[in-house]
């Protein structure tokens, strides 16, 4: 290979690599910054979250507890009950009618024994069902609580709470709400700062251990108490929130859709409930996309100028090399009188210079070797002509 194309070539790899490698580490780092940036505003979305969640949850309970402290309520209870008296169970009926009609929340409101069933209802057909077996009869017992999310017979989300009621230190009965959900669906609903595709999710653990959405999701209308993720899927961030983590995912994280996202998952304790906070990737990347093309252009015409840099400066390296060599090849063929042009004042002129003195100084000797060769020829000349 010509000494012009390797240094072509050196010179191109050279040029070439570090302006490649210049770019994609630029690129790499103004994506790892704006990943930075999104995981800390996901962040941020999720705190607020979580603290809206734990209000709202305090809400509903609340609730429950101005029904279950009531003490007009506890004395009637303790009065149908005990005495079985009807104007006891009449009177209950309507504070619990009054409670709904100014609460505005509650759906329905139910008194129970402590036999599991229902002396009082907002519900006037529900009285005298029994509801022993039901988990919100079970706790209920214990303290004030969410106990579930439903869909009625209409397909609307509600909620269903219970708590004790007592009446002089001993438990009589259990106050059993069912409130909408308008409150944590208006919670997830709210996409402030989260563009166009992200969202906040929230699921419970299925008894199989499969993660349950209990609220409609931004992409799924219906996928309250509906949509599963396979406990199997332990990388989806959701799954990740209801095993207690809260962290935050950018690499290799995709959401229920199966499309990759930045997310960030917080936990809630006391109903064991997991929250996402997430974006699509594609979205967050957008702006470090279009930078990626703007360098790739950049990168081609500065290329495009390295190349053409590069074939002037590898001529500009090799013509005096390749000049040099021509003299040397002419002065071994016998042309003394040929002489090196001197083009630069760095090593390579040095060289010509060299050269030049080098020939002059080969032509001096051979202008020497020539004379004494023209003394040692006449005066051998001279002996001959002497002997004759």
């Amino acid at each position: 290979m010509p000494i012009r194309q390797k240094v072509f070539l050196a010179l191109l790899v050279v040029s070439l690599g570090t302006s490649g490698f210049g770019g994609l580490w630029y690129y790499r780092t103004a994506k790892s910054s704006l990943d930075r940036a999104y995981l800390s505003k996901l962040e941020a979305v999720a705190g607020l979250q979580k603290s809206r969640l734990n209000a709202v949850v305090a809400f509903y309970l609340h609730g429950v507890k101005s029904i279950t402290s009531r003490s007009d309520l506890r004395f009637q209870l303790d009065k149908s009950i005990t005495l079985g008296k009807a104007e006891s169970r009449n009177a209950l009926n309507l504070i619990l009618k009054n409670i709904k009609s100014t609460a505005g929340t509650f759906q329905e409101i139910s008194l129970l024994d402590l036999e599991g069933r229902i002396v009082a209802s907002t519900e006037l057909d529900l009285i005298g069902t029994k509801h022993k077996d039901e988990k919100s009869f079970e706790e209920g017992k214990k303290a004030n609580g969410l106990v579930r999310l439903f869909k009625d017979q209409h397909n609307i989300l509600r909620v269903e709470l219970a708590g004790p009621v007592r009446f002089a230190s001993q438990m009589i009965g259990v106050a059993k709400v069912v409130a909408n959900a308008e409150k944590l669906i208006e919670l997830t609903e709210d996409y402030t700062g989260l563009g166009e595709t992200g969202e906040s999710v929230i699921a419970e653990r299925a008894p199989n251990g499969d993660a349950l959405f209990i609220v409609p999701l931004r992409f799924d209308g219906d996928a309250a108490l509906t949509r599963r993720i396979s406990k199997d899927k332990r990388e989806i961030p959701i799954l990740q929130a209801l095993q207690g983590k809260e962290d935050a995912f950018t690499r290799n994280v995709r959401d229920y859709r199966g499309i990759a996202v930045l997310a960030t998952t917080r936990f809630i304790e006391g109903l064991g409930w997991g929250i996402v906070v997430k974006i699509d990737a594609a979205e967050a990347h957008a702006p470090i996309e279009a930078l990626k093309w703007r360098l790739l252009i950049g990168n081609v015409l500065l290329w495009i100028g390295m190349i053409l840099a590069c074939v002037r400066l590898s001529k500009t390296i090799t013509q005096p090399i390749l000049q040099l060599t021509e003299a040397a090849r002419k002065i071994s063929s016998g042309d003394l009188s040929h002489r090196v042009d001197v083009v630069s004042n760095d090593e390579i002129g040095s060289l010509a210079v060299s050269f030049n003195e080098m020939t002059e100084s080969l032509n001096k000797k051979n202008a020497e070797l020539k004379s004494e060769k023209d003394y040692v020829e006449n005066i051998l000349r001279s002996m001959a002509d002497a002997f004759i």
